[in-house]
């Protein structure tokens, strides 16, 4: 088979202080049994030796890596900066790299493989996204879990049947989309809605979410991660019950409050973003039910906790959470 029988595909990787792991993640990447693919990078204002990493890699590797230098600098974050790589983009389909993980070789080909099909099944112009389960490794790539589908309860392969803006169950770097998705989804919301998140629901919203039961990439945990699988409520409930003493309790009782309301606060307005950028693509049950999570404090106290614990898109430690402060 020639190159021209395989459809062309741009990676896309947001950068930022990733010296420490960028060259495995690169290497990779390069490693992909797939063989119709671009990197495209942008580095987003590194202070450390990222941009020499990603010149050298340029060089060596002409016409498979490309360096976006558009002299704009830092964007004021990833889901910014993988915004203008999409802008950038021009293939048919997309996928997102992050700069900390390690590729298995058949990742690319697999994610495209379910695409294809899935643009069979419900036609090209049909926006759809495609993301798989992967395993978790710390710093040194000491397995942490063999399957994250499974370590936390298969909330990827069987998400919740309305997914939220701010919680869409699909991890950017596992994510494949095509054209017709991301020509709906630029420009991005403002406020900024993080890229999986907003990528996941909306192909949720309008088109069709894919998964593959597969560990086809490793999730590395290092302590510095974009993004954070414990849940905001957990690590609150974590955070109230290491009290040092007891006296120390109602004073850390009254910090979880205030963090849980400042962080149910974003949700909100990650919500409203969402709603207002994409409410004319939006099923008017849909337009609903994101509003009344929007506009909670306008709803009677009952309503609200309603509100909350029909929002399946939020761990029940959240809700739970959210609930007793309104």
């Amino acid at each position: 088979m020639s190159m021209s029988d395989f459809p062309a595909v741009q990676i896309l990787m947001a950068t930022y202080n990733g010296e420490a792991f960028l060259a495995e993640q690169l290497d990779s990447i390069l490693g992909q049994t797939y063989p119709n693919w671009q990197l495209l990078i942008r580095d987003d204002g590194s202070k450390d030796k990222t941009p020499e990493i990603l010149a050298a890699y340029q060089q060596q590797h002409k016409g498979r890596i490309r360096v976006v230098d558009d002299g704009e600098g830092n964007l004021g974050g990833c889901s910014q900066n993988f915004e203008r790589l999409c802008t950038l983009s021009s293939t048919s389909i997309v996928a997102f790299a992050d700069q900390d993980d390690v590729w298995h070789p058949h990742k690319v080909s697999r994610s495209v493989e379910t695409l294809l099909e899935a643009e069979r099944r419900y036609g090209e112009s049909t926006p759809l996204l495609i993301h798989h389960d992967f395993s978790e490794v710390d710093a040194e790539r000491s397995l942490l879990c063999a399957s994250f589908d499974a370590a936390h309860g298969q909330w990827k392969s069987k998400p919740p049947s309305a997914l939220m803006p701010f919680a869409a169950g699909v991890h950017g770097f596992s994510m494949t989309v095509n054209r017709p998705l991301l020509t709906k989804a630029l420009p991005f919301p403002q406020p900024n809605v993080l890229h999986d998140c907003l990528l996941g629901c909306l192909a949720s919203d309008i088109g069709r979410v894919e998964y593959i039961p597969e560990q086809l990439a490793e999730y590395r945990r290092h302590g510095a991660n974009a993004s954070y699988c414990t849940s905001f409520a957990k690590r609150v409930f974590e955070k109230l019950f290491v009290a040092g003493k007891l006296s120390d309790l109602p004073q850390n009782l009254s910090a979880a409050f205030d963090a849980a309301r400042s962080n149910l606060a974003t949700k909100q307005v990650c919500t409203e973003s969402y709603l207002d950028r994409y409410r004319d693509l939006l099923p008017p049950d849909r337009r609903k039910s994101l509003g009344k999570f929007a506009e909670l404090d306008q709803l009677s106290p009952l309503a609200r906790k309603i509100t909350l614990f029909e929002q399946q898109g939020i761990s029940w430690r959240s809700r739970l959470l959210a609930a007793a402060l309104l």
